[in-house]
C-alpha cells in the first residue's frame, strides 16, 4: 500500500581518495572526543578509510575548554595507543596527531 511513498535506495559507486592519500580531519583517538569511542572502533574506522585510498592520517581531536579538555599529553598518549594497536595488526599506514581547537566567544 502506498508504494509511491517509498524512496528508492540509491547505491553509489565507491569513491577513490587514493590521490589524496592523507586525511587531516578525523577523530581516531579513542574516547577523548565525539569520535571513536573505543580502540576497536578506531581500528575499524582506519580500515574503512584505507578501503577509500587513505594511507596517512593526521587525527585531530577536539580541544574545547568547557567540554573536551584534551591536553597534548592526553592526545599523544591516545595516539601511542592507536599506533601500538596498528603495529600489532600490521597495518601499513602512518598516523600522527594535531588538534581541532574551539575558540570560545568572549
Amino acid at each position: 500500500m502506498f508504494s509511491w511513498f517509498k524512496k528508492k535506495k540509491v547505491v553509489l559507486d565507491p569513491i577513490d581518495f587514493s590521490c589524496l592519500k592523507t586525511d587531516i580531519h578525523s577523530h581516531l583517538i579513542p574516547g577523548i572526543d565525539d569520535g571513536a569511542p573505543d580502540l576497536q572502533t578506531s581500528i575499524l574506522l582506519i580500515k574503512k578509510m584505507m578501503t577509500l585510498g587513505y594511507s596517512n592520517f593526521i587525527t585531530t581531536p577536539h580541544i574545547m575548554s568547557d567540554f573536551y579538555k584534551n591536553t597534548s599529553e592526553i592526545i599523544l598518549s591516545g595516539l601511542d595507543e592507536v599506533k601500538n594497536a596498528i603495529a600489532g595488526i600490521d597495518l601499513n599506514i602512518e598516523i600522527e596527531a594535531a588538534a581541532e581547537y574551539y575558540f570560545d566567544e568572549t
